[in-house]
């Protein structure tokens, strides 16, 4: 008895939310577009859509296939409840208390501390 098409709600938190693959820096040089391009998770992402890269390439062959790549990559949660029963992930907005309860808990602490301390 599994659960079906939960709705999963996170905050924010970067720690939630990582990509399925790293991309090269927006200012990579051609030597690291090169071993970009010669990675195996890119290199069936390349061959999968059709696209091809020349033997000996330069940074204006690669970069419209990295600009695809980073369209095409996904949070890495996505990828897991889509793979687990589709289930939804929905983000909140940072610092709402009504809608994250931790940030209430949270404020009602820093009150305490504020009060012993005075």
């Amino acid at each position: 008895m599994g659960l079906n098409k939960c709705r999963i709600h996170l905050d924010g938190a970067s720690y939630h939310f990582h990509k399925t693959a790293a991309k090269p820096a927006g200012n990579a040089n051609l030597s690291d577009l090169r071993e970009w391009a010669k990675r195996p998770d890119v290199k069936a992402w390349l061959d999968e859509k059709g696209y091809s890269i020349p033997d000996n390439p330069r940074k204006k062959d690669i970069e419209p296939h990295v600009k695809a790549y980073v369209r095409d990559m996904t949070w890495t949660i996505y990828a897991i409840a889509k793979q687990y029963g589709g289930h939804i992930i929905r983000k909140t907005p940072p610092y709402h208390c009504e809608l994250q309860p931790i940030e209430k808990i949270w404020a009602c602490v820093k009150n305490k501390v504020a009060s012993l301390t005075d």
